[in-house]
């Protein structure tokens, strides 16, 4: 009786430490406001059992009115495409006008949007004291990171893309010094 204990005992205790491990969490530092590549980095961090934390969030205001833009923009663009495409040789003075008149209209529209764009990265400039606030939080969460992803335009060691500001590679270094226990395990 007293062996059984025993055994149940080792087995539940060997159990518990065979499928505890180390829950560490892939980060993405995403300064290209890309959903495709957050995509490919979230089937990338499932594959190893591991979540995505991007910074900023999803659910970022800023991101949400910087996709809406990029999607507008796209679609005006193909509007003015398709008008400039349909122009033919010998069309009347008044199919003319009218095309450069819808055509001028469609720039006065994506000239707003591009000023929204502007107005929305004030409002969210990826800088290093954002970064750090968000990692802050994290550690205090206790999160760890198995790798980190910088997803950006890299000009030697200088990192922007659609959102205004941009950190270089100095300051990540910082931020990782500064929270060593999140960065320990750290594999790239």
């Amino acid at each position: 009786m007293r062996n059984k204990i025993l055994f149940k005992f080792v087995y539940i205790l060997f159990a518990t430490f065979a499928c505890e491990r180390s829950f560490a969490d892939v980060l993405m530092i995403d300064f290209n406001n890309s959903m495709t590549e957050i995509a490919k980095a979230q089937q990338a961090a499932q594959a190893r059992g591991e979540r995505l934390i991007v910074i900023p969030a999803a659910n970022d205001p800023a991101r949400r009115k910087l996709i809406q833009i990029k999607s507008q923009s796209a679609v005006l663009n193909q509007q003015i495409e398709r008008i400039s495409e349909s122009a033919k040789d010998g069309d009347s003075e008044a199919a003319i006008a009218a095309r450069e008149e819808t055509v001028s209209k469609l720039y006065a529209q994506i000239n707003e949007l591009r000023s929204q764009k502007m107005d929305a990265e004030k409002i969210f400039g990826l800088k290093k004291y954002i970064v750090d606030k968000e990692i802050s939080t994290l550690a205090n969460q206790g999160k760890t990171f198995s790798s980190v992803v910088i997803s950006g335009h890299d000009g030697n060691g200088h990192f922007s893309g659609d959102y205004s500001g941009s950190m270089v590679a100095a300051e990540f270094g910082e931020i990782f010094k500064k929270y060593p226990k999140q960065f320990e395990g750290t594999r790239s």
